[in-house]
């Protein structure tokens, strides 16, 4: 999902004062469903992937009208992350709200990150049973994940202790290849994109985290990779770059080391 957090939700479930106790009419509280909600928010971010994307900046009204079209599956694992939580916490609810503001308007451009972002974060700290991969980012490497990484679902946390902003781009490369990975970076575009698949990205600036979802990690090699150039101190400069379409002055992070391999067993 955008997704969310359960663990204020968990705490609210029960009054110790109340608790195995019920008079008149109350009905005893209704429990949470810590799995049945880490799986649903990931079937959300799954529906959401699959939605029709806006090709530009802005959606357009054909945009619009093709993602409320295609919004039904996004609602039921909305629905489905809401059964499991019957009090849900504040996390969880700013993105239900959300999401269910762009399935009426149909526009995906209007996602806030920083919801998104705090609600995968809440998820990634509660969702102990599900497959957490951590890996640090450094000037200029990436540190872990620990292995073994197994396929299926993941969810990944990119902390960011180095002085300049970094992402991890993560592609699946195809089954056989075996070229080195900056082999294929250099290829044409048509080329490489046969060779690797991109498969799941996030960013983080200097002390910060970010958080992504792989729903269904296939099991094969895999590359890390930080297209970032080098001396980006803040995301501001990044964004404000990349904005005004002029090509970087300095080579990316992985010429400098920031590419590595991962296998997913």
């Amino acid at each position: 999902m955008v997704a969310a957090g359960l663990a204020g939700g968990l705490g609210a479930c029960g009054d110790d004062d109340d608790a195995g106790t019920s008079t008149g009419d109350d009905a005893p509280a209704a429990e949470a469903d810590l799995v049945a909600a880490c799986a649903a928010s990931v079937a959300v971010d799954d529906a959401l992937d699959a939605l029709p994307q806006p090709e530009g900046d802005e959606a357009t009204e054909e945009d619009k009208a093709a993602t409320r079209a295609a919004f039904g599956p996004v609602e039921d694992a909305l629905q489905a992350v809401e059964d499991a939580l019957p009090d849900t916490p504040e996390p969880v609810a700013d993105a239900i709200a959300m999401l269910r503001a762009i399935g009426e308007s149909g526009d995906l451009t209007a996602i806030d990150e920083e919801i998104g972002q705090a609600v995968e974060e809440h998820f990634f700290d509660t969702c102990e049973d599900d497959q957490r991969l951590e890996v640090t980012a450094v000037d200029y490497a990436f540190e872990g994940p620990a292995e073994p990484v197994t396929a299926g679902p993941a969810r990944i946390r990119l902390i960011n202790t180095g002085a300049e902003v970094h992402e991890l781009i993560l592609f699946r490369r195809a089954d056989g290849e075996t070229r080195p990975a900056e082999e294929l970076l250099a290829l044409p575009e048509a080329e490489g994109g046969e060779a690797l698949t991109f498969t799941s990205g996030m960013g983080a600036g200097p002390g910060d985290d970010s958080y992504a979802v792989v729903g269904d990690l296939e099991a094969g090699s895999y590359v890390m990779v930080c297209f970032i150039p080098v001396g980006t101190a803040t995301e501001e400069a990044y964004f404000a770059a990349m904005e005004s379409g002029e090509e970087p002055t300095t080579p990316p992070h992985f010429t400098q080391g920031m590419i590595q391999e991962l296998t997913v067993e």
